[in-house]
């Protein structure tokens, strides 16, 4: 997650998956500098990335087996 770019973006997430075949992604919850909320992925088996519309408060990354979240990380602020 970046909040800082140098290229016009508010903001910047990538997401990534590095387990391959175990049919499991990753999800990143995100909440917003306003207080609104936004979900990415799921990404499975490598990486992606998004350009998000606004600065991000805080965020957390979680696996992804549809359609619950059985692991997730401490959010993250920034």
């Amino acid at each position: 997650m970046d909040n800082n770019l140098g290229n016009g973006a508010p903001s910047r997430l990538w997401p990534a998956d590095y387990k391959r075949d175990d049919h499991v992604g990753t999800i990143a919850h995100d909440v917003y500098v306003d207080g609104t909320t936004g979900a990415w992925g799921p990404v499975y088996g490598g990486t992606g990335t998004a350009g998000l519309p606004k600065d991000v408060r805080s965020f957390q990354v979680c696996s992804y087996f549809e359609p619950s979240y059985p692991a997730c990380s401490a959010w993250v602020g920034l």
